[in-house]
């Protein structure tokens, strides 16, 4: 499964919304319940579901789903 797919399917069970429908340029502002508080979470999920970690400089850059996926690929 490709990583978008993957990061999408984190996310449906996250916001518990089975209409999310992901693309590399979805940011939090395009996903309505994706707030401050629930970055933390989201990222956590992402990072168990690829079995990797984010430092602080790295998340701190994540402006869209295509960011976070550059740098799942990069670490893999």
């Amino acid at each position: 499964m490709e990583i978008t797919k993957r990061i999408e399917k984190v996310l449906r069970s996250v916001f518990e919304d089975e209409n999310i429908v992901l693309s590399k340029a979805t940011s939090a502002n395009d996903i309505a319940a994706w707030d401050s508080l629930m970055h933390m979470t989201v990222i956590d999920a992402i990072e168990q579901e690829f079995a990797v970690t984010f430092s602080f400089n790295e998340v701190s850059k994540f402006n869209t789903i295509g960011d976070i996926i550059d740098c799942i690929e990069r670490k893999q």
